[in-house]
């Protein structure tokens, strides 16, 4: 939980700014990083639970691709717990 927490404060502030300016189908992805309360449930949700990954990340990869290394980074810490 420590890790969500963690990835959550820095999706705060990295992610958020790009996705402000991203079209995303979902009106939950346009909001998920705007608190870190809403990127802990958005990181639960995709991580823990493995629920529609890509929905959120796919936009922002193909703009920014380093965030792809951010979220690639994120699951397999908190998968693995390192």
């Amino acid at each position: 939980t420590m890790f969500l927490l963690m990835f959550a404060i820095l999706a705060v502030e990295m992610v958020h700014p790009k996705n402000k300016v991203i079209e995303h189908e979902s009106s939950w992805c346009q909001e998920a990083f705007s608190s870190v309360e809403r990127a802990v449930m958005y990181f639960f949700q995709t991580m823990l639970v493995a629920d529609n990954w890509g929905e959120c990340i796919v936009p922002l990869a193909q703009k920014h691709t380093y965030l792809f290394w951010f979220f690639g980074i994120a699951v397999v810490s908190t998968q693995l717990g390192l």
